[in-house]
């Protein structure tokens, strides 16, 4: 048999793997992969329930449903021509987070989006980006990770 704590390092080491893809691939191509968000799903499934057992998987599902349905929400709100304010990627990828962080989810959430924020901030400030421009979120998304593991 093998220890929880064995499977535990392993989950984390699979969510930061796909995480690191995520990044690379975001970053290149502006497009976080299926299979990178799936990988997350599972091994963060897998760690949560190590950790925290059927609740903590419990509470990341129900803060998965509610932060894909917030983000579905958004862009029916402020989509403009062909654009979505959240790419479909970035949405399956906070799904998949959400799972991994359990009950930690909105503390994950909330570290994402104030690090974005304070990036596009500086951002427009110093006039690198403008309100049109679009930002790569998987950096960001990988804070929320971080969150999820840091947070036993």
């Amino acid at each position: 048999m093998i220890p929880c704590e064995l499977v535990t390092v392993g989950a984390v080491c699979a969510c930061a793997i796909a995480m690191a893809v995520a990044v690379v691939c975001d970053l290149r191509t502006r497009t976080i992969p299926v299979a990178a968000c799936a990988v997350l799903a599972i091994a963060g499934t897998v760690f949560r329930a190590c950790e925290d057992g059927v609740e903590g998987v419990a509470a990341g599902a129900v803060c998965g449903i509610i932060v894909v349905a917030g983000c579905r929400a958004a862009n029916r709100l402020f989509r403009r021509d062909d654009s979505k304010p959240i790419g479909s990627g970035d949405i399956r990828c906070m799904g998949a987070l959400s799972l991994a962080s359990g009950a930690y989810a909105p503390l994950g959430f909330a570290a994402c989006y104030g690090a974005a924020a304070c990036a596009a901030l500086v951002g427009l400030a110093s006039r690198r980006i403008s309100l049109q421009d679009g930002m790569p979120m998987a950096p960001f998304l990988a804070l929320w990770l971080a969150c999820a593991a840091l947070c036993r």
